[in-house]
């Protein structure tokens, strides 16, 4: 369902909403529908943006790249061309995972924060305790 409508439809229903948005071409795009229907909200309090492109490249940069590296086969893993100490490296790793393995990825990483003890990413977390507070005030 496109994200206009879940918003149209929680706003006619009086339920309080967030979005965890990425920051590309098209979440510049979903940045501009949540801001339409804040209906004097705060955006602070409904819109979070991680500040690389996607969620990919997000929780490469943030301490996950592991996980995206050991799930690259040796073709897509010739597309990153940095060593892991170059600043760009995270990025490329999240740049080469094939679509087809985002779900895979996305459930290593929880997978990782469950068994390693790893925390939490702050954003989802942030967002998570946003919802929750919301759903306490109704």
């Amino acid at each position: 369902m496109p994200l206009e409508t879940c918003l149209r439809v929680a706003n006619g229903l009086g339920i309080h909403w967030v979005v965890l948005a990425d920051n590309d071409d098209k979440g510049v795009k979903d940045h501009a529908i949540v801001r339409k229907y804040l209906n004097g909200r705060s955006e602070k309090d409904a819109l979070f943006v991680m500040k690389e492109a996607n969620i990919e490249q997000h929780l490469c940069c943030i301490g996950f790249v592991d996980v995206y590296i050991n799930l690259l086969s040796h073709q897509p893993r010739s597309k990153v061309t940095v060593p892991p100490e170059d600043v760009n490296y995270p990025i490329q790793v999240a740049n080469a995972l094939p679509s087809y393995l985002k779900t895979r990825a996305a459930q290593e990483v929880l997978l990782a924060i469950r068994n390693d003890s790893r925390p939490v990413p702050k954003l989802f977390h942030d967002v998570i305790l946003t919802a929750l507070k919301l759903a306490e005030e109704k």
